[in-house]
């Protein structure tokens, strides 16, 4: 015994496939938003970790100028050991001399992520005069006395 006729079987087939389609297309489409968030997301954490490490070599160039007055460059590497995931990062230092007696600068470019050369980049920059201040650090026993 037949129930439905053969035309209204095909037409139910049709229907739920054309339903299987939309359903489809809709999830893709949802998946695809999410690939991008996570995109999106990941590129604003780099582009935060190469602004921090710009700060990080800025830091690290003044602590150097303390103590070695002539200290002009230095590159830094960071593996991705250290990040715990495979990313890495790297800080070019540069400090230019004035000519003209003013400030000197110091340049810092830093770059964060899974390839260096696509990376996302930071680059700080500060005017200084001799001689550098050290970063404030703890006091020694002798002076809170």
């Amino acid at each position: 015994m037949n129930v439905h006729p053969p035309s209204r079987r095909g037409a139910i087939l049709a229907l739920a496939l054309a339903a299987l389609l939309v359903v489809m297309l809709v999830g893709g489409a949802m998946l695809q938003s999410l690939v991008m968030d996570l995109r999106s997301v990941r590129q604003t954490q780099d582009q935060s970790q190469a602004y921090w490490l710009a700060q990080s070599g800025l830091e690290r160039a003044r602590a150097r100028l303390a103590q070695e007055p002539d200290f002009r460059e230095e590159t830094w590497s960071i593996p991705s050991d250290v990040f715990g995931e495979p990313r890495q990062g790297q800080v070019e230092i540069r400090v230019e001399q004035d000519q003209g007696g003013g400030p000197q600068r110091i340049l810092v470019t830093a770059r964060y992520g899974g390839r260096l050369d696509t990376a996302a980049r930071a680059s700080v920059e500060a005017a200084f005069s001799l001689p550098v201040d050290e970063p404030p650090g703890p006091t020694s026993p002798q002076e809170q006395e």
